[in-house]
């Protein structure tokens, strides 16, 4: 007894062990390559990222021009900006350095360089190799861009050395396993990175480049081998694009193995304890049963050979029990048969009154049972019907139901599963399945399916995805927009004083001048990722479309050029929509060149508004419609159309399938984002070959109050004078606010955040008349320092500052008093008119009065 129990546990237990290895070791393979792969995917946007700043630059007139006055401060000011570069040279086809980010490199001799001569040879850009920076004494690795004239002349080239600090950083920040290491050589093995004393192997030659690659796909591979600390371990590589490196991730074999020695103790204490509990039992039961097994067995051959329905309990003690177990066993046999028939008319209610769809049917197709629901589901007109076809037909795809048979015949659970069926209509549902084999009373093997409709769950989860992606894009957009604000109120500012310094220096007056135009320019895109990220400060009101439209016109025609017939159709009467103008414009710009834009061979153009009432039923099927009044504004096309698969991407930011520099991908991403933000949706149709038609949906406008507002221009005459606090967490924005204020003959307080500006306050002595605070600011917010303030200042009024619109205090009063707010970036005209609206405003009763006036 012992013998046969112990071989199938030492069987199942090797089975176990060897299965446990092999899936240890897939998994360490595969977690080895997707580390060595999303590591050289981030080393490649580096690359990549260094080539796109020197093309820019390669187009820059500066930059062309070789005159080393003209392009050295653009030079710096992007080597400043760009931390991954270590130094940007331009040099002419000579291989002289003409100008330079570090002003002593410049007139240096760059001819020889390889990077240098791939450029001048194939005129494309080139990727250097490993060096040590002359200057900064770092490692760095050189990327260079050809620069051509108008005429498509090479005229010079431009590179800039890649610090490889950049690339460590992207190693060692990366999570790893015990022991693992992480490596990025060049095709020499020279090492350009690495996660494991960089210090030590940066600069260095690989050894072991005789070591066996295992391909698991183009550019990735898998390699064992031993590492260079003496530990052995599993290697995935993949290449990096555009380059000739490789990134390799090694996990050690001691963590692959682990499990498996887990396994392989917990699992033999199991077996060693069921051997032993099994010995103890058949003692006792041979012992037990031996004597007695002979009446029993009388017994039990009496009651085969009589009349009788049950064992007679009589004789040793073991025998009266297992008669009495016998026959109990008889009795319940006898219920079981009752309960079996009851059971299977409790089958048949089910099957009649499930909501699921239940059908039976042979390996073959066959459909043995089918219920109301799945008749319904299928919208085939009766039972007889259904069970008239094979269940494959059903299938879209007649393979998958092959494939569920043949599982389910391994004995195999299906659970949860789905597969698109075909209705009788010809429409297409999505079902979730779940089979098991079931055995009928002829002993026949059928597959028992329970089917839910679940098409409408996946449209609506296929949305909330897309909806929660676009969401997190649009935080990201609104926080990068809130920094390029901060920066662009720095440069328009100090440009401004610039200005008013210049005098007579015409020179210095024209600079300036063109950087402010610069800034405007930067707050324009900074708006445009503001509105696709939602965070954009609008103003809805009952809107005219039509009107919107009609002004536009004239443009829209130049745009769209005399290839397309472009055609516009704007019925009377339509009702205002609920929306901010300025947005409004830039959707049906935004709509408008798109659809230009898929018609390079000319085509048909429409631009139509509509008024549209949609009831519960007109929106059944349409994910993201809702019940009500709307206005409707919709751009079709004779273009390209848009395919399936990329139908779910069109709103992605920076997705665009224009080639390579003739599109940014935020065109149809902003118009997402605006008309989410108020509050419509957008439908999308298209045929591939014939053509796309947007349909914007907009809210009608209802009788709203018009709100409250302040004038924002500062009076002629009689301006005030106050004590100002300025609170803001970037140093140079707040440099620039001061000066402002400084030069107008305020008198300034200021502090860096909301802790500091409290300290500051109560440190004051006199009045404080107004409160200038940035909103977004770590620790504390704007609007929260103010809350604090305000019962410790009655009467100081509040101008808040900001880059973005997320939760910003708007309107002409703040906790009872005046306030105002400011977007980033903004003039020094702008601040100042702000500043003495405020102060000019009337405070409400009991609020303090201004400490100084004017």
């Amino acid at each position: 007894m012992l013998l046969v129990l112990a071989l199938p546990l030492v069987a199942v237990l090797a089975t176990a062990i060897y299965s446990e290895y092999r899936t240890s070791v897939r998994r360490a393979e595969s977690a080895a390559v997707e580390l060595a792969v999303a590591t050289a995917n981030g080393v490649s946007q580096v690359i990549s990222d260094g080539h796109a700043v020197l093309e820019r630059l390669a187009l820059d007139p500066a930059i062309l021009a070789l005159n080393e006055p003209r392009c050295a401060p653009w030079l710096r000011e992007v080597n400043d900006v760009s931390p991954q570069f270590a130094n940007i040279v331009v040099a002419d086809t000579l291989g002289t350095v003409v100008c330079s980010a570090v002003p002593s490199e410049a007139g240096a001799a760059i001819s020889e360089r390889p990077w240098f001569q791939v450029v001048r040879l194939t005129r494309g850009p080139a990727t250097g190799r490993f060096q040590i920076g002359s200057l900064t004494g770092r490692p760095v690795v050189a990327v260079a861009h050809p620069m051509f004239d108008a005429t498509g002349t090479l005229v010079g080239i431009v590179a800039a050395g890649i610090d490889l600090s950049r690339f460590q950083r992207l190693l060692r920040d990366l999570p790893l396993p015990p022991d693992a290491v992480v490596t990025l050589a060049d095709d020499e093995w020279t090492v350009l990175a690495r996660s494991v004393e960089p210090e030590r192997w940066v600069g260095q030659t690989l050894p072991g480049d005789t070591v066996p690659e295992q391909q698991v796909a183009p550019g990735i591979g898998i390699i064992r081998a031993g590492g260079l600390e003496g530990i052995d371990r599993v290697f995935g590589f993949a290449r990096v694009d555009a380059t000739n490196w490789r990134v390799y991730a090694g996990v050690p074999e001691t963590w692959v193995y682990a499990p498996v020695r887990e396994a392989l103790v917990r699992r033999g204490a199991s077996v060693v304890f069921v051997l032993a509990l099994v010995s103890a039992l058949s003692v006792l039961l041979f012992r037990r049963v031996s004597h007695s097994l002979a009446a029993l067995v009388d017994g039990t051959r009496a009651t085969a050979e009589g009349e009788g329905a049950r064992v007679p309990e009589a004789g040793p003690t073991e025998v009266v029990a297992i008669a009495r177990q016998f026959n109990a066993t008889l009795a319940a046999r006898d219920r079981a048969e009752e309960d079996l028939r009851r059971a299977r008319e409790r089958y048949a209610s089910i099957l009649r009154n499930a909501v699921s769809g239940i059908f039976v049917a042979t390996p073959e197709g066959r459909f043995v049972e089918v219920n109301a629901a799945l008749v319904r589901m299928l919208g085939y007109p009766s039972e007889t019907a259904l069970r008239s076809v094979n269940a494959r037909i059903v299938f879209a795809d007649p393979g998958l139901f092959d494939g569920m048979v043949e599982r389910a015949l391994a004995s195999e659970r299906i659970q949860g599963e789905e597969a698109e069926w075909r209705r009788f209509d010809g429409e297409y549902v999505v079902a979730r399945l779940s089979a098991s084999l079931a055995i009928t009373s002829e002993g026949d093997r059928v597959i028992e399916v329970i089917a839910e409709d679940v098409t409408e769950r996946r449209a609506l989860e296929q949305h909330l995805q897309q909806t929660q992606k676009m969401e997190a894009i649009g935080r990201l957009a609104g926080g990068v927009a809130h920094d390029f604000n901060n920066l662009l109120t720095i440069v328009r500012g100090q440009a401004q004083f610039l200005l008013l310094g210049a005098g007579r220096e015409e020179d210095v007056k024209e600079h300036a001048t063109e950087i402010v135009e610069a800034t405007k320019r930067g707050a324009r895109l900074t708006r445009q990722l503001l509105a696709f990220g939602r965070r954009q400060l609008v103003q809805p009101m009952p809107l005219e479309i039509n009107d919107v439209i009609t002004n536009l016109e004239p443009m829209l025609r130049r745009v769209t050029g005399e290839e397309i017939r472009f055609a516009i159709r704007l019925p009377e009467g339509m009702p205002p929509a609920h929306a901010d103008p300025g947005q409004v414009e830039q959707v049906v710009m935004n709509l408008v060149f798109n659809a230009r834009d898929a018609m390079s061979n000319g085509g048909d153009l429409v631009l139509e508004t509509r008024a549209v009432s949609l009831s519960p039923e007109d929106c059944r099927g349409r994910v993201s419609a809702r019940p009500g009044d709307w206005v409707a504004i919709s751009v079709s096309d004779t273009g390209e159309g848009i395919s399936p698969d990329m139908m779910g991407r069109v709103f992605e930011p920076f997705f665009t399938t224009k080639p390579q520099g003739q599109g940014t991908g935020l065109g149809l991403a902003t118009v997402y984002g605006i008309v989410t933000q108020a509050g419509g949706w957008i439908e999308v149709e298209s045929v591939p070959g014939e053509g796309s038609r947007f349909s914007v949906f907009l809210p009608r406008a209802i009788a709203m109050p018009e709100p409250e507002a302040l004038p924002m221009a500062a009076p002629a005459v009689g301006e005030l004078l106050g004590t100002i606090l300025v609170v803001e967490d970037e140093a140079p924005v707040r440099k620039v606010v001061v000066g402002a204020l400084a030069r107008r003959g305020h008198t300034v307080l200021e502090a860096e955040g909301g802790t500091e500006a409290l300290a500051v306050a109560a440190a004051h002595a006199n009045t404080i008349d107004l409160l200038v605070t940035d909103e977004m600011m770590p620790g504390m917010r704007g609007s929260q320092l103010a809350e604090k303030l305000l019962p410790r200042r009655p009467g100081m009024r509040v101008l808040f500052m900001s880059g973005y619109a997320d939760r910003i205090p708007t309107g002409s009063s703040f906790q009872g008093v005046p306030s105002l707010f400011l977007a980033k970036p903004f003039s020094q005209e702008e601040l100042l008119a702000a500043v003495a609206t405020l102060l000019h405003a009337k405070p409400k009763a009991g609020a303090g009065g201004l400490a100084h006036a004017g």
